[in-house]
């Protein structure tokens, strides 16, 4: 064990938000693949009326992830900034 633990590599965490975005399906498709591109962690997809994607976002970058969003989107999606997470640096 002892071994092992000396191999092991620490994480930074950071602050951060989970963040859902909430599209109609006919965008859904490509909401998702630029997510996945991007910097931020999908971290659930849930398909109901809309396709919402919950999205770690770092505490700093809420305000300009939005902006992406609604720029992807023509203002289309719905954004709600939710619980604090950590995310790894």
């Amino acid at each position: 064990v002892t071994e092992t633990l000396d191999r092991a590599e620490p994480v930074r965490m950071v602050p951060a938000k989970r963040v859902r975005v909430s599209v109609a399906h006919d965008q859904a498709g490509r909401v998702e693949n630029d997510l996945r591109a991007s910097r931020y962690a999908v971290e659930d997809v849930v398909y109901a009326s809309n396709v919402t994607f919950a999205v770690a976002v770092g505490e700093d970058e809420v305000a300009a992830f939005a902006d992406w969003v609604a720029t992807l989107t023509a203002g289309r999606a719905r954004v709600a900034v939710g619980e604090d997470v950590h995310v790894p640096a």
